[in-house]
């Protein structure tokens, strides 16, 4: 078969233009409307082209020519050429490009002709600069941190804390977090000086903030207080690390408690092993405050035989108190003595309305077996009663 030159048709965002080129068994009148570019749907950084044909040429090549710049040509994939779509990345944003797609007619291109005017597109403007905002929402633990523009679907985010050391967070940023552009921050210590470092894409962007600082350490007032044990409280301080120190007053051995993460959590604790009827100073210390207070434990008296009532008179017991009461019109005298007789004290009951009342304080004595002797006009009565240490 003879060849012969006729018009190639080149479409340009629809324009179509004129060139020749050898090519067998393709009449003029079909090319002229063989290939129509349908849409192009530029991005920042990319275009979307599509295009329809009625001539049956797997071959195809893409020119983008920006209006200064290289031009990027590149031959299409066959699934490109079999759905007539194709997306091309790598563009630059803000900038004007032009579109030329060539059919390849066996082993030879068709050419076109370079000085044909030409359809174009214009990238969309690129997104602004990273732009890190302050930490906000920021606690004595966490805090949040949001920003603006950035090019990317990836990043990551950086938490150190000042005077180095290793990151106390290190990890990418999710795509939830990018759609937000922003993300909390947690698991950090109180009154703390931090860098956060984002990365997006190429561009990294840092800011510092300090976490707040925890209310000062108040030491409640102490309860539970019994023989040998105390219950202490506090609200605000911060560390991890803490003791208690009970000391008793006048002398003696003090008793260190170090506290443990739940008792740190919680902010009470118990102390154990207290002697009875005993003054205390007590010192707290969380992280590097300290706070102080004072407490006595209480003194448990026990009374020997099951009654405690008896015609002449009453004893009742009251913490460290031994409480006596006399039918009486006058004063009764008291008396506490050890089991070889010798008086330890001495009271007077007052009498009114017909009884004497009163009551001996038994916190500074030994623990071990007593006696209370009460003295009446109608005799001597007694009573053995037992301090409990």
């Amino acid at each position: 078969m003879k060849m012969r030159a006729i018009p190639a048709i080149l479409l340009i965002c629809g324009t179509a233009f004129a060139g020749t080129q050898a090519v067998d068994a393709i009449t003029a009148a079909t090319l002229n409307n063989a290939t129509k570019i349908k849409t192009c749907v530029p991005t920042a950084t990319s275009v979307t082209i599509t295009w329809s044909t009625n001539h049956n040429v797997s071959a195809w090549t893409l020119t983008l020519t920006p209006t200064n710049g290289t031009p990027i040509t590149r031959a299409l994939t066959a699934t490109e050429a079999s759905s007539k779509s194709l997306i091309q990345t790598g563009l630059t944003s803000s900038t004007n490009y032009t579109i030329r797609i060539e059919q390849n007619a066996g082993s030879q291109m068709q050419g076109y002709t370079a000085s044909a005017a030409s359809t174009t597109f214009n990238t969309l403007a690129g997104s602004a600069p990273l732009a890190l905002q302050a930490a906000a929402n920021i606690t004595e633990t966490s805090a949040t941190v949001s920003w603006t523009g950035g090019t990317g679907t990836s990043g990551s985010i950086t938490v150190t804390a000042s005077g180095g050391g290793a990151p106390v967070i290190s990890r990418s940023i999710t795509a939830g977090e990018f759609a937000a552009l922003t993300l909390d921050l947690t698991g950090l210590t109180a009154g703390t000086n931090y860098t956060v470092t984002v990365n997006i894409g190429a561009e990294t962007q840092f800011e510092t903030f300090q976490t707040s600082a925890p209310p000062p350490l108040f030491l409640n007032v102490p309860s539970n207080i019994n023989d040998t044990s105390v219950t202490i409280s506090w609200t605000g301080g911060s560390g991890s690390t803490g003791s208690c120190t009970c000391t008793p007053i006048g002398g003696g051995a003090p008793i260190v408690c170090n506290m443990m993460p739940n008792d740190l959590a919680g902010k009470s604790m118990m102390i154990t092993g207290l002697a009875p009827g005993t003054n205390y100073n007590i010192d707290v210390t969380v992280g590097t405050e300290t706070q102080s207070s004072s407490f006595q434990t209480t003194l448990t008296v026990g009374i020997l035989g099951s009654a405690k009532t008896h015609a002449e008179f009453s004893v009742a017991v009251s913490g460290s108190l031994v409480h006596m009461t006399v039918p009486s019109k006058s004063d009764v005298t008291v008396g506490l003595y050890s089991l070889n007789g010798s008086c330890i004290r001495s009271e007077s009951l007052r009498a009114s309305g017909g009884v004497a009342a009163g009551y001996i304080p038994v916190n500074s004595i030994a623990a071990g077996r007593y006696i209370v002797r009460i003295v009446t006009n109608s005799g001597i009565r007694s009573q053995s009663i037992i301090v409990q240490r």
